[in-house]
């Protein structure tokens, strides 16, 4: 759960991409040999699973949170180690990649709870990790990195039990990997596409237009990690802000943190550059959507994916539901220019901007929610989220009414 990218292609080229191709097309004929057997197979239930003994787990975590950052350190130490070759598949810098394999252990564990909220957040991490090339004896060989890692740690505590409960959760987070990633082979492990728009708005928001080089299929609401050849190895999330269009060219909007990262790699791009584009992840789309009222609510550049999906709904003449939009900016955004121009152009749907967080929460109090029977939808930063959701629970929003995503990325 912790591969990295492979080299990318340089600029321009894309050889790996079209021998995938070639070779996928030749393979038709297989494939159709093979579809009533995979057919056959039955689909991989939660409740098959060992997931190990929740409580062991936890308490391990527990025991270990105070080394977090010393354990992750000595994890990847130990992974390279065994496997010397896998190092040249991660970025340079692997800080950001320790942050995220802390928070995949922490939400593996805690996810245990309930396997079956779990399973799709695995499955979705097993397409995704296909365009880092992981294989079997990858993920046999990141368990026992894991493992050895952790007895060191844990020290005595690491009793036989413990040990058991952890081979049967990552076992089992693996074997819902693999098997989604097998899956999915029907569709490419990523697309190149050519960026082919840049416009700057309000000094450190950059409008992308990327196009890919074969058809990307998506949903309006769902993002996709990118790529950089000018970054290799570094994988990001970022949201599609246009549902699909026959021209292909995907919009997404991107904000520089000054940290010399992908974000400002790409908000330097220029037309001409090359990039990858991951698997489209994602559950926030119409499909989720009822004919209840809709509330969007956008910060930053959560503004992007309230686009998509404010623009698909436009379109669609089954909705006859009214909405409403809430947007949380900085004093003089929003920075996309085409905003003024687009929200008045959205049926039934009232519109209110806000400069501070604080403003917008107190948009959500019970008395002035268009109604309590809501459907929401939300996309921003993750404090901004975890705030509003608890401002709309209090005022009794239920949590199969509230639409958003948790990026669990490694």
């Amino acid at each position: 759960m912790v591969f990295s990218g492979e080299e990318p292609a340089r600029r321009g080229t894309a050889p790996s991409y079209d021998q995938w191709l070639t070779w996928k097309h030749a393979a038709r004929a297989r494939d159709r040999m093979y579809a009533r057997e995979e057919a056959d197979r039955p689909p991989l239930r939660a409740e098959d699973l060992d997931w190990g003994d929740q409580y062991l787990l936890e308490s391990t975590v527990a025991f270990i949170a105070p080394q977090a950052t010393e354990v992750v350190t000595a994890f990847y130490n130990e992974l390279f180690s065994r496997l010397p070759g896998l190092r040249q598949m991660f970025p340079a810098d692997l800080s950001v990649q320790k942050d995220r394999l802390l928070a995949a252990l922490l939400a593996l564990v805690s996810g245990g709870a309930q396997p079956a909220t779990l399973m799709p957040v695995l499955e979705q991490l097993g397409r995704d990790h296909r365009k880092f090339g992981a294989r079997p004896a990858q993920y046999r060989a990141i368990g026992g990195a894991l493992m050895a890692t952790l007895s060191r740690h844990v020290g005595p505590h690491w009793t036989p039990a413990v040990e058991q409960a952890w081979l049967a959760r990552y076992g089992a987070a693996a074997d819902v990997m693999m098997r989604a990633a097998a899956d999915a082979d029907q569709l490419p492990p990523f697309w190149y596409a050519s960026v082919v728009g840049h416009r700057m708005c309000g000094g450190d928001v950059a409008i992308l237009a990327v196009r890919p080089r074969q058809p990307y299929p998506y949903r309006a609401g769902q993002y996709a990690t990118l790529e950089s050849a000018r970054l290799p190895r570094v994988w990001r999330p970022y949201s599609m802000a246009t549902a699909p269009h026959p021209d292909q060219v995907l919009e997404f909007h991107i904000r520089a943190v000054g940290h010399g990262g992908l974000s400002d790699v790409l908000v330097s791009s220029t037309p001409g550059d090359l990039v990858r584009i991951g698997p489209p992840q994602g559950s926030v789309t119409l499909a989720s959507m009822s004919q209840r009222v809709s509330l969007f609510i956008a910060g930053g550049t959560g503004w992007s994916t309230v686009k998509a999906l404010l623009g698909e709904r436009a379109r669609d003449r089954r909705v006859q539901s009214a909405a409403h939009l809430i947007v949380g900016c900085r004093p003089g955004e929003p920075y996309d220019p085409q905003f003024d121009t687009f929200v008045r152009r959205l049926p039934d749907t009232g519109t209110t901007l806000v400069h501070s967080a604080d403003t917008l929460l107190a948009e959500l109090a019970p008395h002035r929610l268009p109604t309590r029977d809501l459907d929401v939808f939300l996309a921003g930063p993750p404090g901004l989220i975890e705030a509003a959701t608890t401002a709309l629970s209090a005022a009794g929003v239920t949590g199969r009414q509230l639409h958003y995503d948790s990026l669990l990325l490694v």
